[in-house]
């Protein structure tokens, strides 16, 4: 990758720095009083991020329209050809469509926001300023293929033990709407709210825990190896925290909900593009308030607002990170 301005980390130096430091996970990690200070935000609402939940909302409509969709059928046959015949009671992807739906609708956001969309913007130096931590978001090749090994794994592999159980509770619970059921905006929406509230009740509680000192040591230090993360990272986790913590609450919605089959595919595309683009260092993404929490440890732990501005968790403005400054600890 290209070197930054001068002043700013290097390839090298962010390789260093990618690694997880021996802080122990109650303490703050200290600002390097050698690091430059980040570059200045770029004006405009939507440098700023102001349009990041519409920008997350047509991206998501996109990649379920043009790209699951399309892919579903050929998903479906490849999974029958290699299902195992024990799993066919709980799922079988000849009868359970929606379920194949949505996790096509998963896979798809992560292919076309994460490794297309996002990766292709990092591959271009100009678009590094437009990063809350600027050139310190560079990654190596090695860095990239090994955090799209990981993602793929576990999307592919792993997110079954935590979506066959959802798809179980929908299914006893009258499985999604009827596929031929016109949908109701009024409804559906309502759903998504739904949706939104529980994933973000369900990250917090799940990721906060991860924060013991327990758990972070055996379990989530592995995803908080990138202090400057960038969107192939969203799903760079161990597989207990991937599916517990990660797919858990997102399934979790439409088994609870029951929602029409295309938005609960909608909400899948939407949950990973919205995933992958908090983790890209991008304003305009909305991706200021969950890169915090990678550089700052202790707040941001939610997906939301509405658990850490309950539980007080919000990093405070007053308190955003400057160059070779010390942030404040939570108390």
């Amino acid at each position: 990758p290209p070197k930054g301005p001068a002043g700013a980390l290097t390839p090298t130096d962010f390789m260093a720095t990618s690694r997880p430091r021996p802080y122990p996970v109650e303490e703050e990690p200290e600002f390097r009083a050698d690091r430059a200070p980040p570059a200045a935000a770029p004006r405009g609402a939507l440098a700023a991020g102001k349009a990041s939940h519409l920008i997350t909302a047509t991206v998501a409509f996109f990649c379920v329209r043009f790209v699951s969709l399309p892919m579903c059928g050929h998903l479906t046959r490849a999974l029958e050809a290699m299902w195992p015949a024990a799993l066919r009671p709980y799922l079988d992807p000849a009868q359970d469509d929606t379920a194949v739906l949505m996790g096509c609708s998963a896979l798809s956001a992560y292919l076309v926001v994460a490794v297309g969309l996002c990766s292709l913007l990092d591959c271009h130096p100009e678009a590094h300023r437009y990063k809350t931590q600027g050139h310190r978001s560079i990654f190596t090749w090695d860095q990239w293929t090994r955090a799209v090994a990981v993602g793929l794994s576990n999307i592919l592999l792993f997110s079954w033990f935590a979506t066959i159980p959802a798809w179980q509770l929908q299914r006893r619970g009258g499985g999604s709407g009827a596929w031929d059921t016109p949908l109701s905006l009024p409804n559906e929406l309502a759903c998504f709210a739904v949706h939104v509230v529980t994933i973000d009740v369900w990250f917090y509680v799940t990721h906060r825990a991860l924060h013991l000192p327990l758990l972070y040591k055996w379990i989530h230090k592995f995803h908080h190896a990138f202090k400057a993360p960038a969107a192939i990272a969203c799903v760079y986790a161990n597989p207990i925290e991937f599916c517990v913590g990660n797919v858990g609450g997102v399934v979790l919605g439409p088994a609870l909900t029951r929602c029409h089959p295309y938005a609960a595919a909608y909400w899948l595309a939407f949950a990973l593009t919205s995933t992958s683009l908090a983790h890209s260092g991008y304003r305009a993404f909305g991706a200021e308030e969950h890169d915090a929490h990678h550089e700052h440890f202790s707040w941001n732990f939610g997906v939301g607002i509405l658990m850490d501005r309950a539980l007080g968790t919000c990093l405070p403005q007053g308190l955003r990170a400057r160059g070779g400054e010390k942030i404040m600890k939570r108390s």
